[in-house]
């Protein structure tokens, strides 16, 4: 799945492919120590939280105008 999303980012699509290879690798890894600790209820609401404080990284870095994590 993740081959045909990077076909359509913008810019180097070897680097994208790293980037996104190591990111699915570390939350496979992360995804299996964090449901061995937590019960289903708390990991996913520790997963919406650890995604709504990146989206407001992600704005606060400027999206859309080309910021680093952006």
């Amino acid at each position: 799945m993740t081959i045909y999303s990077i076909a359509a980012v913008p810019g180097n699509k070897f680097i994208n492919g790293i980037i996104c290879g190591v990111a699915e690798s570390g939350s496979s890894l992360l995804s299996g120590v964090l449901m061995k600790y937590f019960n289903d209820v708390n990991a996913s609401l520790f997963l919406c939280a650890v995604c709504f404080c990146f989206n407001i990284v992600y704005y606060q870095l400027g999206a859309g105008s080309g910021g680093v994590v952006a």
